[in-house]
């Protein structure tokens, strides 16, 4: 069995920087390649996010909340709630 694979910067650069108290909020597209770039940068930097996917078009319970917020349906968008 492969997984789940944990990706972090082992670097010493991250070691003593400050990590949030509350978990970030991203919504996105699982399709979307800007969203994927996302993903990848919070992995690589061992962050704790809470996912609301926004699939494409389809009105969703996320897609609505991120409207009503920003008055756009354009993903990702990153919450920092800290």
């Amino acid at each position: 069995a492969l997984g789940p694979f944990r990706i972090r910067d082992s670097s010493s650069v991250l070691e003593g920087a400050p990590r949030p108290d509350k978990p970030l909020i991203l919504y996105e597209y699982d399709a979307s390649p800007f969203s994927k770039r996302v993903r990848e940068m919070i992995n690589l930097l061992d962050l704790t996010v809470e996912y609301r996917p926004c699939p494409g078009a389809r009105q969703s319970k996320f897609s609505e909340e991120m409207y009503e917020k920003t008055g756009r349906k354009t993903v990702p968008y990153l919450v920092d709630p800290n």
